[in-house]
């Protein structure tokens, strides 16, 4: 704002913050001028001369904001009212995907994902990821890490999140991370699931289910065949729901 002294002296003027008229009445509204703060509240503006009065707004909820103001010239007795307004908007800030689903990892094992950080703001953010969000449940353990856990996206570009999942546990894991964005009303979402397994090595015979090891012989009877008949014999059973390569060496055939 610029005030101009087109007379042929100066004179002295002051900026005071008022009280929004809607509270004065009694009404519900929010007071939002202290977003609003005069940087030359008082000054001499010299005869034939302009003088820079300057406002600064740091707003930080999202929003229409108002601040009301009253310019005097105490000398001349003249004053004037102003409404500075300013509006607020959600930085568009984002991951861009909302989900991170690992699936079976045997434990002991290491994956890791790459998930994108956005922004396309004309202005550069500063994030940062919740611990606790990344512990989870008491049971998870240190299964979960991110990196970074912190920094600054800059105008118009993106930034490389990693996300590693080591289970230390049989469970399955599902963490809701929240990663805070300075300026951003409500924190970022993250919604990352895994599952730790083990390998069950057990590998059962015939239909009377009958375990069988490594270390011992078990014989599979084929019954009465032919000369150069073929016989197969699939009652081996592996109770997995995951993929595993077994091999069955015959060591020996026994006649009756």
């Amino acid at each position: 704002v610029h005030g101009v002294n087109p007379t042929n002296q100066g004179y002295e003027f002051s900026w005071t913050l008022d009280e929004d008229p809607r509270v004065a009445q009694g009404n519900n509204i929010k007071e939002t001028g202290s977003f609003f703060k005069c940087l030359n509240q008082k000054g001499v503006i010299l005869s034939g001369k302009k003088f820079e009065m300057i406002f600064d707004y740091t707003p930080d909820v999202v929003g229409t904001h108002e601040s009301f103001w009253k310019f005097e010239i105490p000398n001349s007795k003249i004053s004037h009212y102003f409404a500075l307004v300013g509006t607020v908007t959600d930085p568009n800030v984002f991951f861009d995907v909302g989900m991170v689903n690992f699936g079976p990892l045997l434990i002991g094992g290491r994956n890791k994902k790459v998930i994108k950080l956005k922004n396309i703001e004309h202005t550069p953010f500063t994030f940062a990821f919740n611990k606790e969000s990344i512990k989870g449940s008491p049971d998870y353990g240190d299964s979960l890490s991110i990196h970074p856990m912190s920094g600054t996206v800059s105008a118009d570009s993106e930034i490389p999140i990693e996300i590693r999942f080591a289970p230390g546990q049989e469970i399955s894991y599902n963490y809701n991370l929240t990663c805070n964005v300075k300026r951003k009303a409500r924190p970022l979402k993250l919604n990352v699931k895994g599952i730790g397994y083990t390998l069950q090595h057990k590998v059962l015979l015939n239909h009377n289910q009958v375990p069988i090891n490594a270390e011992g012989e078990h014989t599979i009877d084929f019954g009465d065949i032919f000369t150069n008949e073929t016989v197969s014999y699939t009652h081996l059973t592996l109770p997995t729901i995951y993929s595993v390569q077994i091999s069955v060496v015959a060591v020996s055939l026994k006649k009756k």
